[in-house]
């Protein structure tokens, strides 16, 4: 329900937007010009983009120097049902692809550079901060384990192999092609 906030905590469902939009755009129904209370969805979807990086009222929060999103703990869509489920507070890979997704959406629909500026960034702090390569296999790491106020290039790496990394494989479509046959290997391998 629409009016109910009680299960609005999460740093991923509104990057969904993105997503859906974009595949609203390409089946041919011009979404962006919708009437959301007053503004077009483009203006909504920019104020959430904004909001990410300015900082939310629950905790979200861009990280300046590296361009990705810090979430709160239980703010992701296997965070559920605490205390079951994984905290993950900090930088979460699936975050982190879908915010790339949405400044990448972004730029196509509004030309505005900013956009493509600040994807480059974060899909530059992805390679940097994500990536483990060890003797055998090549994936991303599930989490960059942090607090409020600690910037990615200080969080810990969470090197837990988790399906979430295929995220960014199919939403980063500009990453490495030789390190994601190496991650999808590895996937294959050890998840599936």
């Amino acid at each position: 329900n629409g009016d109910d906030n009680a299960n609005r905590e999460t740093s991923d469902a509104p990057l969904w937007m993105f997503v859906v939009s974009n595949d609203l755009l390409n089946n041919n129904i011009d979404i962006l010009k919708k009437d959301c209370k007053g503004r077009p969805l483009i203006n909504v979807l920019i104020s959430i983009a904004d909001n990410y990086i300015n900082g939310t009222v629950n905790g979200i929060i861009m990280d300046h120097e590296s361009g990705l999103i810090f979430s709160p703990s239980h703010f992701t869509w296997m965070d559920t049902n605490y205390p079951a489920g994984t905290p993950r507070e900090g930088y979460p890979i699936e975050i982190q692809a879908l915010w790339y997704f949405s400044l990448t959406f972004l730029y196509k629909n509004t030309n505005n550079k900013k956009w493509k500026e600040l994807a480059k960034q974060v899909q530059d702090s992805i390679m940097k901060y994500f990536v483990i390569k060890d003797q055998k296999y090549t994936y991303f790491a599930d989490n960059l384990k942090a607090d409020k106020n600690t910037q990615a290039s200080d969080a810990i790496s969470d090197d837990s192999l988790r399906c979430n990394q295929l995220f960014a494989v199919t939403l980063i479509p500009d990453l490495d092609k030789n390190i994601c046959k190496k991650i999808l290997s590895s996937c294959e391998q050890l998840l599936v």
